[in-house]
C-alpha cells in the first residue's frame, strides 16, 4: 500500500547511544591538547568568535572513518525558525521599492536563491548592480529583526551536538547569504561542530538544482550516498533526491506535508530526534 505525506509524520524515536564511544564537548576543547583545538583549513589556530565571512568550520573530535555520514542541514525553516522575519522583510522592501508583494509571492521563493526570488518578483530586467543593493537592503533589515531575540529551531542544536558525539560529519547549505548563515553559526554557538558550510554566494544555481547539496558533500570529503539532507521546502527535497542522498522533511511553518512527500521520512520536530534515526535515511547501496 502506498504510503502518504501523513504516514510518514509519526512518533520519534527514542534516543539510542553508540556504546564505545568518547566524544569532547565544545566547551571542553580548551583543556585537550593541542591536536584537538579548532583549526582553520590552513592548519592555524583559529582565534575568538567567527566573523561574517564564510569558511569552513573546524572539528574539534572527527576520529577517523573509512566511510564516514554526513547530515547536511537547510538554515531558514530548519535551522532557524525565522518564517515571520523573512516575510515581513521581504515585504517592507517591496514597499519600499513599490512593488506588490503578497504571502503567496514569498512562498513561491523557498530554496531559490535571493536573485532568482528578486528577478521574479521584481522585475525580470533588474540590472545585476540593483538586484545587489535590492538583495543588500532586504536581507540587512532580517538580520536588524533576528539578532536581539533568535528563533533557533527547537531541537536542532541538541539534535546536532548527538550527531557529532555519533561521530557525523555536519555541513550548513543554504540559498540565503552568506552573512545569514553566519549569524546562525555564531548566535547558535555551532562552530566547533561543522565541518563545511556553503551560501547562496558561492553557487550558480539555487535548488531544486542539487549544486549546493554536492558541494557541501565535496567540501566533507563525503559520498552523496552517505549524505542525510534536513529540509523543509519542496524545492530543498527535490534538490536533496536529485543529489543522491538521504532527506528528512521537517514540516515547518508555512508548509504542507504534501510537499514533503518525496522526503524519506517527514517530521513535525527535530527535538527527539537521534543520529540512528538520520543514520536510517541514508540512500540503500
Amino acid at each position: 500500500m502506498p504510503t502518504t505525506p501523513d504516514d510518514k509524520i509519526g512518533q520519534l524515536a527514542t534516543s539510542t547511544a553508540r556504546p564505545g564511544r568518547t566524544s569532547v564537548p565544545a566547551h571542553d576543547a580548551s583543556s585537550h591538547d593541542d591536536a584537538s583545538k579548532k583549526r582553520s583549513s590552513s592548519g592555524a589556530p583559529i582565534e575568538g568568535e567567527p566573523d561574517d565571512t564564510p569558511s569552513p568550520a573546524t572539528v574539534v573530535y572527527n576520529p577517523p572513518d573509512a566511510d564516514p555520514v554526513c547530515v547536511i542541514w537547510d538554515v531558514d525553516g530548519v535551522l532557524v525558525d525565522n518564517y515571520t522575519p523573512h516575510l515581513e522583510s521581504w515585504q517592507k522592501t517591496a514597499e519600499k521599492f513599490g512593488v506588490s508583494y503578497t504571502e503567496e509571492d514569498f512562498q513561491s521563493g523557498f530554496g531559490k536563491t535571493s536573485r532568482e526570488h528578486l528577478k521574479e518578483n521584481f522585475g525580470a530586467s533588474m540590472a545585476d548592480e540593483q538586484i545587489v543593493e535590492v538583495e543588500n537592503d532586504k536581507e540587512s533589515l532580517y538580520r536588524e529583526m533576528v539578532a536581539e531575540n533568535f528563533p533557533a529551531m527547537p531541537g536542532a542544536r541538541e539534535l546536532i551536538q548527538a550527531l557529532k558525539d555519533a561521530d557525523f560529519k555536519i555541513a550548513l547549505a543554504t540559498s540565503g547569504p552568506a552573512a545569514n548563515l553566519m549569524l546562525a553559526v555564531r548566535l547558535m554557538k555551532l562552530q566547533p561542530f561543522l565541518s563545511a558550510v556553503v551560501s547562496g554566494n558561492e553557487v550558480a544555481k539555487g535548488k531544486p538544482d542539487p549544486e549546493i547539496f554536492l558541494k557541501a558533500a565535496k567540501s566533507c570529503g563525503v559520498k552523496p550516498t552517505r549524505c542525510v539532507v534536513v529540509e523543509d521546502s519542496r524545492f530543498g527535497v527535490e534538490a536533496a533526491k536529485a543529489a543522491g542522498m538521504g532527506c528528512l522533511g521537517l514540516l515547518s511553518t508555512g508548509h504542507e506535508a504534501a510537499e514533503l512527500e518525496a522526503a524519506d521520512r517527514v517530521v513535525e520536530s527535530l527535538e527527539g530526534l537521534t543520529a540512528d534515526d538520520l543514520r536510517a535515511l541514508l540512500p540503500a547501496t
